[in-house]
């Protein structure tokens, strides 16, 4: 087993641009007339395949990594593939457009790129890890989570492959494979707090109410503006027969900002 060596970040990838920029991009073979070895009539460079550069690639792969950090993901992709056209072997080029592809939404590019990966380098642990989040998003979850195995054989430091599987199981009500998934994803990342709040969650549909307020402290302990946490520490108090300190939680989540906590409040606290 190949140890992964990368530098990405991995966290939620939000769909928070139109996907109309993705039919403009989908076509990079009118992309990569503007770029390449040598210039046009009109002074632009283009590429000439029958000549690989490897070394001219790394210059377009490195430039993509700066325009996507800029936030301008139509100009990163276009520079990777200007890369892969230079060196089809670049599995981090075809990785990076998967990346800029999921960030503007065009799911279907975004994994055939990671895929395209998975053929040159199928030890490359966080490709198989981006098809996981893709699929989860498309509904396929018993997809993801082979996904996830795959990522965590390859890569099993990495917490957040098993607190996205833990997600994906919970969603098939596996809430016992689930919480063993939070439980891993908090021995790698013991500051983590959606995993403790996730474990929480799960102790508390199975009944564990103690261990689900225990975990919540934890939660609130790393993210004290946690709302969603001390919303379900007062439900899992409130199962306990602590009704004073679930109404002192839920008042703390409005405070924080959730309008159901209130709600709460009103159904069963005694507010005279």
């Amino acid at each position: 087993m190949k140890k992964s060596n990368y530098g990405f970040n991995f966290l939620f990838f939000v769909n928070s641009k139109s996907a109309d920029h993705a039919a403009e991009l989908s076509n990079h073979s009118n992309i990569s007339r503007n770029y390449g070895d040598h210039s046009d009539r009109n002074g632009k460079e283009v590429i000439n395949n029958n000549h690989p550069d490897p070394e001219k690639a790394l210059i377009y792969f490195n430039r993509g990594i700066s325009k996507r950090q800029m936030g301008s993901h139509r100009e990163a992709i276009a520079n990777y593939y200007m890369a892969v056209e230079l060196d089809p072997k670049m599995s981090k080029a075809y990785f990076n457009l998967g990346i800029s592809y999921e960030y503007i939404g065009d799911i279907k590019t975004a994994i055939s790129h990671f895929n395209k990966v998975i053929d040159l380098d199928p030890e490359f642990a966080p490709a198989y890890f981006h098809c996981g989040i893709i699929k989860y998003k498309s509904g396929n979850i018993q997809s993801a989570i082979e996904s996830y195995n795959k990522t965590v054989y390859l890569d099993p430091k990495m917490s957040l492959a098993y607190y996205n599987r833990g997600i994906a199981k919970e969603k098939m009500n596996d809430f016992i494979g689930a919480l063993e998934d939070y439980k891993k994803t908090i021995e790698l990342d013991q500051q983590n707090s959606l995993a403790f709040f996730s474990s929480g969650a799960v102790k508390n549909i199975l009944g564990d109410h103690h261990g689900a307020i225990k975990d919540y402290d934890r939660a609130i302990e790393i993210d004290a503006k946690a709302h969603w946490a001390y919303h379900h520490r007062g439900i899992a108090k409130s199962k306990t027969g602590d009704i004073t300190g679930a109404c002192l939680d839920w008042t703390k989540a409005g405070e924080l900002g959730s309008r159901i906590s209130y709600e709460m409040i009103k159904t069963y606290c005694n507010l005279s």
